[in-house]
């Protein structure tokens, strides 16, 4: 018996079918050593015919393993113990080949017929040459567990290949065996950068043309400004910029704003990580359900997802950063690539604080996951520490962060989001779980009736209601639905909208898990991928903000006043202190001072809770945009650029001004 620690060697699979017809066919163990994964180590045992080995050559195998296309229900396991070679026709698991021969021996008692065990599985393919795989090892048995001995085997040559304990070091590469490369995986690439291509242009031409009336992405952009030059404080929001969210991605884009990168290049960014969340979807639908071809409707799937080209329109938010590492924290984890899980769990945790919520849910899956019955998809002992790993320090991180970190950056002891979004509720978190728990009708107001149906729709639709197959996969996404459920904002219960961004990966996986649960044959499999991916073009063209739906109008191009408020951002100096509507100022929140209408003089809807508004005497600049002056505010206009006023009007064009402030 000789032993090739992380050797392997490439397997020539010869399609008889086209691809999406070959999952019928293909060894089902198989199909997951194709793909180019992680090699490890084996132990190989030449059997000559007729000849039997030493009593002693025992081979460690693995217990209670179902039959081929059994789909990993429960009490599976993902590792394959013993593959056999040989010259016949196709056999798998209990199926009945032409020339078949007593075969295992198994603790020592011949199985009845000569049949395979119930305790070993073995694929027996046609495949005439000696074959090394490599395996994604999800779980190993300990040693001893169950023996198996090959005799009385007919077959004029045996290669018995066993997977043995997954090595103590890790692949070379974090990245190893992640990136696919088939013919359905290059499709999937050419379908995320036609939507990339297409996002990058929307953005583009909206942020050139009309410009953003979203006050968020103003504030992100004066957020990474002010930490790239050493400030904590956004002039912009009137708030710290760590209490107002925990965003500590941010300081990844603080190099990038010292060249001068803005709000395009925010977006553009967010655009690139959206369409990167195409490997993921394709690597979950790929190694869950068993096909090249699945990988490829998963991935269509998601980036047709109202979300990822919805996100897009509402500009910059960190939080859409989350949803590829998501994705590929539930693959790390199914696929045992642990330092992979980890590293992305550590991305998702970065972008906002409450996505530690999803990751603490992440981690109650891989902990409890295996206790569902038929609906477990983790089961190793590895995966129960990663488990209590990954909700330990999601807990710590939600505590710390909103309960120590924000607070000591606020006047106000509770976070701003509490009473804008839940003040109906109560003016804390503990009110408003508590009149949420005592008045459930209060809570649910936004979602009853119609408003109802209309939700669940938006929300299931583009799976086509199939995450519904999997509810062990949707625990995670439960803290962030019950938000967007009781908020007073009705844009949170839109699938594109920022507050609901995280609910969108774990749709994406219950999807997938819930496909994989129910579907046993590959016509069946067939069915749920065309029905899914139906409802998913359905659901693009009618909820997404896409030019060809409905919502296309959200979309601007070129338009007079966007042009005007270029201009009239280039008429101030960078150094300036400004006051500035949303439009124009999202165009000038690369500075120290930019205020927003009409701080300092009045206070707006948000903006400097528990401050003092700074001294009106410290601006020197207006740039309003007449239209979004509100009528009661347009008298405070007139009194400051009045001739007797203290701003004078140097600059206007397309109903946008720009106002110095006179000389003594």
């Amino acid at each position: 018996m000789g032993v090739a620690p992380w050797s392997g060697m490439y397997i020539d699979m010869h399609q008889s079918r086209p691809f999406w017809r070959m999952r019928g066919r293909e060894p089902g163990l198989l199909q997951g050593f194709a793909y180019g994964c992680v090699p490890w180590g084996f132990a190989v045992i030449d059997v000559p015919a007729g000849l039997k080995p030493d009593a002693e050559a025992f081979v460690p195998m693995q217990q209670h393993t179902p039959f081929t296309h059994h789909n990993g229900r429960t009490g599976d396991v993902g590792d394959v113990s013993m593959f056999i070679e040989r010259v016949a026709e196709l056999v798998e698991g209990h199926q009945e080949g032409v020339d078949r021969h007593p075969f295992p021996i198994v603790d020592g008692h011949r199985e009845a017929g000569g049949d395979v065990g119930s305790d070993v599985l073995a694929d027996v393919t046609h495949f005439s040459s000696r074959a090394h795989f490599c395996s994604h090892a999800h779980s190993v048995p300990q040693r001893g567990d169950l023996k198996v001995r090959p005799d009385s085997v007919d077959a004029s040559h045996v290669t018995a290949v066993l997977a043995g304990r997954a090595p103590t070091r890790h692949p070379s590469t974090l990245m190893s065996g992640v990136l696919p490369s088939s013919v359905p995986a290059r499709l999937a690439a050419a379908l995320a950068v036609v939507q990339l291509s297409l996002l990058a242009t929307l953005v583009t031409r909206q942020l050139r043309g009309a410009g953003s009336s979203n006050w968020d992405l103003g504030i992100f952009n004066n957020a990474v400004w002010s930490l790239a030059h050493g400030r904590t404080f956004m002039t912009y929001r009137g708030m710290d910029v760590l209490g107002h969210h925990f965003n500590l991605i941010f300081y990844a884009f603080a190099p990038f704003s010292w060249l001068g990168a803005g709000t395009l290049f925010l977006c553009l960014t967010q655009s690139v990580v959206l369409a990167l969340g195409a490997i993921p979807a394709y690597l979950l639908g790929r190694d869950r359900l068993q096909s090249n071809a699945a990988g490829l409707v998963m991935c269509a799937v998601y980036l047709l997802h109202p979300a990822v080209t919805g996100l897009t329109w509402w500009m910059f938010h960190p939080e859409a950063l989350a949803i590829p590492a998501v994705m590929l924290a539930w693959w790390a984890a199914t696929a045992a690539r642990w330092r992979l899980f980890a590293a992305a769990i550590a991305f998702a945790l970065i972008c906002r604080e409450d996505v530690s919520l999803a990751t603490a849910g992440i981690g109650l899956v891989l902990l409890f996951g295996s206790k569902w019955p038929n609906d477990g998809v983790f089961h190793s002992r590895s995966a129960k520490k990663a488990g209590v790993a990954t909700l330990l320090v999601s807990a710590l991180w939600y505590v710390g962060v909103t309960q120590v970190v924000m607070p000591s950056r606020l006047p106000t002891d509770e976070p701003y989001y509490v009473q804008d979004f839940f003040g109906n509720l109560g003016s804390t978190m503990p009110e408003v779980i508590s009149t949420s728990l005592r008045h459930p009708g209060r809570a649910l107001a936004g979602v009853q009736g119609m408003n109802g149906v209309s939700y669940a729709g938006r929300l299931l639709g583009p799976t086509g209601g199939l995450a519904l197959l999997s509810p062990l996969s949707l625990i995670p996404a439960l803290p962030q639905l019950a938000a967007a459920t009781i908020s007073n904002d009705p844009d949170s219960r839109q699938p594109w909208h920022h507050h609901a961004a995280i609910v969108t990966p774990f749709m994406i996986i219950a999807a997938v898990e819930g496909v994989r649960r129910w579907t046993n044959r590959p016509e069946k499999l067939r069915l749920a991928l065309g029905w899914m991916l139906g409802w998913s073009l359905l659901s693009y063209l009618v909820l997404a903000p896409t030019p060809i739906g409905p919502l296309g109008g959200r979309w601007q191009g070129s338009t007079a006043k966007g042009a005007a408020v270029r201009a009239a951002a280039q008429q101030v100096s960078s150094t300036a202190s400004v006051v500035a509507t949303i439009t124009p100022g999202n165009e000038l929140t690369l500075r120290s001072h930019i205020y927003t209408w009409p701080a300092p003089w009045e206070r707006w809807r948000r903006g400097w809770e528990g401050l003092d508004l700074p001294n009106p005497a410290v601006v020197d600049a207006l740039v309003i945009s007449r239209d979004e002056v509100a009528p009661k505010l347009q008298p405070l206009l007139a009194r400051l650029t009045s001739p007797t006023g203290p701003f004078r009007i140097t600059w206007e064009r397309d109903g946008v001004l720009v106002a110095v402030r006179r000389q003594p």
